[in-house]
């Protein structure tokens, strides 16, 4: 791979581009009619040569005033900012025109804006660079410990590290807020420092030890300005948000949600478990047990349960979500004042939402507006009574960037749970929501006293129906044949634990959803997806004629036998996977 290169910076201001002065032809002046500006350090910014600005993070509106603040002192920045900003339309192409640098943190994409970032300074480029790699989730909008990527840039290139404080920002546009504050003017303050000497560390750009203290020398000088520009004091003790990432807030306490507080647990997380049912709770809390869904399962001593949802929702900003498919909509209505628009939302849900036919996803979107970026999935052949028991086992995390997917990834992975990751949102959730409606088809043919043959049928031509599905809703056909389809898909309907399965036995074996219901008591959410599920696929002209069967049948518009014999009626083609 040939070496990255980067020419040296021209125009003026330094490092100036065509793209960078008309953004700040027409930036500048708009940031002038909403703020004053109160700056100073000026003279800290060197005039030529590499450099590496620090600054803290309080609002999204930070790196204009940033980048106003070092343009007109002389210097025009290059920012090293979320990947996930560069993909916004026209936006990113602005972006990489004014010589930005993407990253996607926590992946092996990371170094290679590390590359870039070097080879930038190398021809004396400056690189503005915001050391806690987000928003400072401090309560009182100080520093929170860093990312080590600022100090390894420091270290491999030596390039000085000008501190800047910030403040005032926050009150344009408030911390994670949509609507900024354009009158009166607020005053904004970025004061520069001294470089900062990190020669201790020179030659050490490999050792963690070396970058931690680095980083802490970086972050301990902002916070020490901005406790000059604001007169307050900070914490003694940053905020480190590892420690609240690790914070995690299951919100359901049936088998499944008790089953996957257990695995959160084992993998080392703080995680609170929140149920509705006081006794329950107290019986976790207690006793360390599940008995109404996990009987003769002990739970994780360290595993705490309430059953107050405004303390589920502070003790984390991570919630996994395990309540029923059907009820999501009203609950999050009803929790979405406590959600902080910094959450991370991990669902479990496998269903389609009957009147509105969104995947669970598209709902939490929906209901809590927050970005699509901030919502993952975990799926898979996960039968709560097994895995409740350490039985080896796997799932796949997808998530809409592969920042997110390897962060769930690790939250759940256990020595008997592996977990891979996926960017395959689409085509994870497709799949655990249609195989629900085939483990249903399935067990009414088991519950028809229909053998293997029959069962091998429904399973491979429904697995063929969900790879048509998906990859007609934009989805990747092969994750069909991932743990999220095939796995899934096998486990639910071979297992007499599948709800889906053991409702559809009763169903064949009683010819009614009467006797179903009657026989079986607990959620079953093929029967609840199963239409919208059929109606997703003619929207998008798919045939499914396994899934409409078990639609029918569900409906009480023919019976399980005359399903089967539809099925066998249906002309034949050639059997292509995704056709």
């Amino acid at each position: 791979m040939p070496a990255i290169t980067y020419p040296p910076p021209t125009g003026s201001p330094l490092g100036t581009n065509l793209a960078f002065k008309i953004c700040t032809t027409i930036g500048i002046p708009i940031l002038r009619a909403v703020s004053s500006r109160e700056w100073s350090g000026s003279s800290y910014i060197p005039n030529s040569g590499p450099a590496i600005a620090a600054s803290n993070h309080i609002s999204y509106v930070d790196a204009l005033f940033f980048a106003q603040f070092l343009y007109l002192h002389g210097r025009a920045p290059r920012f090293i900012g979320k990947k996930s900003i560069f993909e916004i339309p026209i936006i990113g192409k602005i972006l990489y025109a004014a010589g930005q640098i993407p990253v996607e943190r926590e992946s092996g994409e990371a170094k290679q804006a590390l590359d870039h970032a070097v080879a930038a300074l190398a021809a004396g480029h400056l690189i503005a660079i915001y050391p806690e790699g987000t928003l400072t989730r401090d309560e009182n909008l100080w520093p929170m410990v860093g990312k080590t990527g600022v100090a390894r840039l420091a270290i491999l290139t030596q390039a000085p590290v000008i501190p800047v404080a910030a403040w005032g920002t926050q009150r344009v546009l408030p911390r994670y807020g949509r609507r900024v504050h354009l009158w009166p003017r607020t005053r904004v303050t970025y004061r520069a420092g001294a470089p900062l000497d990190l020669s201790p560390w020179f030659g050490r750009a490999e050792e963690p030890q070396a970058l931690i203290e680095a980083t802490a020398f970086v972050m301990r000088a902002l916070t020490a300005m901005l406790e000059d520009i604001r007169h307050e004091k900070a914490p003694e003790i940053p905020l480190d948000p590892r420690a609240l990432m690790n914070r995690i807030t299951v919100l359901g306490a049936g088998s499944w949600g008790s089953t996957l507080a257990q695995v959160l647990t084992d993998a080392g997380n703080n995680v609170l478990l929140w149920g509705r049912n006081p006794e329950l709770v107290d019986e976790i809390n207690h006793s360390h047990r599940n008995s109404t869904y996990l009987p003769g399962i002990i739970l994780p001593a360290l595993l705490r349960a309430s059953e107050n949802w405004e303390q589920a929702f502070a003790h984390s900003r991570t919630y996994v979500l395990a309540i029923p498919a059907q009820s999501l909509r009203p609950r999050l209505e009803e929790w979405k004042g406590a959600i902080g628009r910094d959450a991370t939302i991990i669902s479990t849900l496998k269903g389609i939402e009957v009147s509105t036919y969104m995947r669970m996803t598209e709902v939490i979107v929906d209901v809590l507006e927050i970005d699509p970026a901030q919502v993952a999935i975990i799926t898979g052949p996960n039968l709560s009574s097994e895995l409740a028991l350490r039985q080896p086992a796997a799932a796949v995390a997808a998530a809409p960037t592969e920042e997110l997917a390897h962060r769930v990834q690790k939250l759940f992975t256990t020595p008997y749970y592996r977990v891979y990751t996926s960017v395959d949102v689409v085509g994870c959730e497709m799949a655990g929501a249609v195989k629900s409606v085939i483990a249903l088809g399935v067990g009414i043919a088991v519950g028809l006293d229909l053998g293997e043959n029959t069962q091998a049928m429904l399973i491979t031509r429904g697995l063929n129906e969900v790879a048509r599905l998906g990859a007609a809703h934009g989805a990747d056909p092969l994750s069909a044949a991932g743990l999220a389809g095939m796995g899934d898909l096998v486990a639910s309907c071979s297992s007499p634990l599948s709800r889906n399965r053991t409702f559809g036995e009763a169903l064949g074996r009683g010819g009614t959803m009467e006797y179903a219901n009657a026989h079986v008591a607990m959620t079953v959410e093929g029967v609840a997806s199963a239409g919208a599920v059929v109606e997703l696929a003619h929207r998008v002209g798919v045939e499914v004629p396994v899934i409409e069967a078990v639609a029918d049948v569900v409906s009480s518009l023919i019976t399980p036998t005359q399903a089967l014999q539809r099925l066998m009626e249906i002309s034949t083609r050639s059997e292509d996977f995704i056709k």
